[in-house]
């Protein structure tokens, strides 16, 4: 399907996807071409290297990039970090949290194992 725009004229490979594309425009009050032109907009800005998205709703994404490593800070810091990292996040992923932490520390807790395990690995078994 050929759609004619202003600008250009584009190929709609799709035209399923782009009736339902429109539809679910319409439902949110939009024009099929202010979406488009809203779309177009961030992908510029996206690629962009001097880009700074200043927006206080993360996608998951920018999530994953802002989780903070405790292992590469130093202790009062850490502690702050963690604690408004934690309060981010949902009960579930809270308690999937805490299962890694804990687990972390019963392993480096025996240091008889860990010295046994290295022993293990570097003879080769």
């Amino acid at each position: 399907m050929r759609v004619d725009s202003k600008l250009r004229s584009f190929f709609v490979l799709d035209l399923a996807k782009y009736d339902k594309f429109r539809e679910i425009q319409t439902q949110k009050g939009k024009k099929t071409g202010e979406r488009l032109n809203e779309l177009i907009e961030n992908e510029v800005k996206e690629a962009d290297p001097n880009f700074v998205n200043n927006s206080p709703i993360k996608t998951k994404k920018d999530i994953e990039l802002t989780t903070p490593n405790p292992f590469t800070m130093d202790n009062p810091k850490q502690n702050a970090v963690w604690k408004a990292f934690l309060a981010t996040l949902s009960y579930e992923e809270w308690k999937k949290m805490e299962t890694k932490a804990c687990e972390i520390k019963w392993v480096t807790e025996d240091r008889k194992a860990i010295e046994n395990y290295q022993k293990t690995l570097e003879s080769g078994v």
